[in-house]
């Protein structure tokens, strides 16, 4: 994850990025450069863990200022929660029971895609989605 920061040409700023319960160090997942008047903080190895509220401070020789922003961080959703129970199986088809992922990746499900797999040619065939989730 990368942010842009725009500062002032002439000023120089100490840039001090602290998360709301804990300080971001600047090891190997963070890094920060600046270039004229763009700071630019990067976050390597972002994950869902780091949603949260972060401040931002800038100060230099002449005060200090602040801004809060908010980070979602998504991602695909976890695998689907078995065990896979099969009922009412019938020769045109059978009914398929789940539980829902326990992470929705930060966004909520719209469908489920339902595949099957050929044996004879070891492939995986869409057979069916689920939009009413």
């Amino acid at each position: 994850m990368v942010i842009f920061i725009a500062t002032h040409p002439s000023r120089l700023y100490d840039v001090t990025y602290i998360r709301v319960l804990y300080i971001f160090i600047f090891s190997f997942r963070c890094s920060i450069e600046v270039e004229d008047n763009i700071a630019q903080l990067t976050f390597n190895g972002i994950n869902r863990n780091d949603n949260g509220n972060y401040k931002i401070i800038a100060k230099n020789s002449q005060g200090i200022d602040e801004c809060e922003i908010r980070i979602d961080v998504v991602a695909p959703p976890s695998k689907p929660i078995g065990p896979l129970m099969i009922s009412s199986v019938h020769p045109h088809g059978c009914k398929l029971t789940w539980k829902k992922p326990k992470d929705d990746g930060g966004s909520p499900l719209t469908a489920y895609l339902i595949e099957k797999k050929d044996l004879d040619k070891d492939i995986w065939i869409s057979c069916g989605n689920l939009h009413k989730v």
